[in-house]
């Protein structure tokens, strides 16, 4: 029976469609290994739902990111080229030449259709509900990547991102005791802060709520071949847990 959750999933896709890639200045070793560091791997496995609405980006973050907001003057990360169209390496290299003209096609073709219809998801639970939780869905290696602007070395097993306006304190109390009572360090907002809202509602609608989980990679695979590691299952199974202490809540 669905219930008035959306997963949103935005970054665990590893396709680059063929066009793009003629696009990317960087050779395809080195664009594997970008693409192996910037990906939420397995992040489409750990927080699979029957009951909850998906919303998955089928193509790579490197392609576009819909966490970024649209415009590049209103995007933190764009100063470091990585706006909502990706110009730099994490290293600050150049990825792609980017013009105006090119970023408006690119974002006509795959950001605006995204967010049109994350924001048809949302209105439909709305609809039905009359409530939306949307649980932003990442993860994140152990050790920081040069691109982010976190770069404490004390990171934990589970990151919690949250919004004054669409997470309740409530729903952030019983997330971070879950964590807890299962065993894994957690911290709020750190090294990562915030959650997805689609704009329509971000900041007007608290019938929306939002909150991310953002799991460090560590637990569930080996950061140096991307594979799943032996703790896979356990932290699947923790995951689906916490899926449905949430769902009890709303």
């Amino acid at each position: 029976m669905m219930e008035p959750m959306l997963i949103h999933l935005p970054h665990s896709s590893l396709q680059i469609p063929s066009d793009i890639r003629k696009d990317i200045l960087i050779t395809d070793v080195e664009l594997d290994l970008e693409m192996f560091l910037l990906t939420d791997r397995y992040t489409d496995k750990l927080f699979d739902c029957s009951n909850a609405e998906i919303h998955k980006n089928m193509v790579n973050r490197i392609v576009f990111d819909p966490e970024r907001f649209r415009s590049d003057s209103d995007e933190e990360m764009a100063r470091v080229g990585m706006g909502a169209i990706y110009t730099k390496t994490i290293n600050g290299r150049q990825l792609r030449k980017l013009s105006d003209g090119r970023r408006e096609e690119l974002m006509q073709r795959f950001y605006d259709p995204y967010h049109s219809e994350l924001n048809r998801k949302t209105g439909m639970l709305l609809e039905q509900f009359g409530k939306c939780l949307i649980l932003d869905g990442h993860s994140f290696p152990q050790e920081p990547l040069p691109f982010e602007l976190d770069k404490s070395p004390d990171r934990p097993d589970i990151c919690i991102g949250t919004s004054e306006f669409h997470t309740s304190p409530e729903l952030c109390r019983l997330i971070v005791e879950y964590v807890k009572k299962c065993g894994p360090s957690v911290k709020l907002n750190s090294p990562f802060a915030g959650t997805m809202v689609p704009m329509k509602y971000y900041m007007k609608d608290r019938r929306v709520s939002s909150v991310m989980i953002e799991v460090n990679r560590k637990l569930y695979m080996n950061e140096a071949t991307g594979e799943k590691s032996l703790g896979f299952d356990s932290v699947k199974s923790f995951i689906g847990g916490l899926l449905q202490e949430i769902l009890q809540f709303i």
